[in-house]
């Protein structure tokens, strides 16, 4: 079975579009924005403030990801659940173990034409990226993730999560808009108040937007991937307004298919979207960071933008769900 992969250049959620793929080799073409917005990453914010910023986007895609792919017909196993994907980075042998215990599932589902999803183990920049590997080849595991056109990668290091596709059945009764606004209400309210399906020192929502403005304040010396703070704040930026735009997107495609409360809900949703990405829109290059964090009280602009964005977000909440 042939992969159908499909980027596009302000596609950086590398799950939906590695779920996107999956979807499409067995003939069911979703949006991509879609796929964002019911795994409740439109609007996801995420800290994890014992790794570096610029990579705190990339943590807990996965939170929604087995009820989504049920819905679509996608049956999945999980090789040890999302919990234990936290800290994996910091533990010495878990590579060994990775070997042990969950690269002979992953050889045998590939043997058996089954595809499997992963989380990180990809060659840089990709190797905190999801990815889908599709076959074996010279004792490698091979498959997709962003940046490499389509073409074949190899996976060089260990995966931190890894979900093994086992069957498709299409569904026999459709997904509906107004059924797929609900998945994507309950799922974004779930991140941003927490605790999604993940902990280990994993903050959503309020508290990440807290512990952005933290990292941002309080900067490490010398950060351990080399990586200067503008860099990583842009790419925070560039990967936060991308989903809100996304799902602004999808929000006006579904708006006339909705009905009673939902149809004004989905209108006032994206417009929060359209404010959001015009909030932070201004560092979204690391050129554009540097210069503002080389400013006078520069970060401290910075930081009052993602104070707004996160009381519009706030209030977007409390219209998808005022009875939490």
């Amino acid at each position: 079975m042939q992969t159908r992969w499909l980027e596009a250049p302000h596609h950086y959620e590398s799950l939906a579009v590695s779920l996107r793929a999956i979807l499409a080799c067995h003939g069911l073409s979703r949006p991509y924005e879609e796929i964002v917005a019911v795994l409740g990453l439109g609007m996801a914010t995420v800290a994890v403030p014992d790794d570096e910023l610029g990579w705190w986007c990339t943590y807990a895609r996965d939170a929604a990801l087995l009820e989504v792919a049920t819905r679509y017909g996608l049956q999945l196993r999980e090789l040890h659940p999302p919990q234990a994907a936290m800290g994996l980075a910091r533990s010495p042998g878990y590579a060994r173990h990775f070997q042990d215990s969950y690269l002979p599932l992953i050889r045998r589902a590939l043997e058996h034409g089954q595809r499997v999803l992963t989380w990180r183990g990809w060659p840089p920049p990709r190797e905190r990226l999801w990815g889908v590997l599709v076959e074996q080849a010279g004792g490698m595991l091979l498959g997709h993730t962003l940046w490499h056109r389509a073409s074949p990668l190899p996976l060089i290091g260990p995966a931190h999560q890894a979900y093994i596709i086992e069957d498709f059945a299409r569904p026999t009764t459709d997904w509906t808009p107004a059924q797929q606004f609900k998945t994507a209400v309950h799922a974004t309210c779930s991140m941003w108040r927490g605790p999604w399906p993940v902990d280990g020192g994993l903050l959503t929502g309020s508290a990440a937007y807290d512990a952005w403005c933290e990292a941002l304040a309080h900067p490490p010396a010398r950060p351990a991937s080399g990586r200067s703070l503008g860099w990583q704040h842009s790419q925070a930026i560039r990967v936060h307004t991308a989903a809100r735009t996304a799902l602004a997107t999808w929000l006006r495609s579904i708006g006339g298919k909705l009905g009673g409360r939902d149809v004004e809900l989905a209108a006032r949703w994206a417009a929060a979207c359209d404010q959001v990405v015009e909030t932070l829109a201004t560092c979204e290059t690391a050129e554009d960071a540097e210069e503002t964090f080389r400013a006078a009280g520069g970060a401290c602009e910075v930081c009052e933008a993602l104070r707004r964005a996160r009381e519009i977000e706030a209030r977007v909440i409390e219209q998808l769900d005022p009875d939490a």
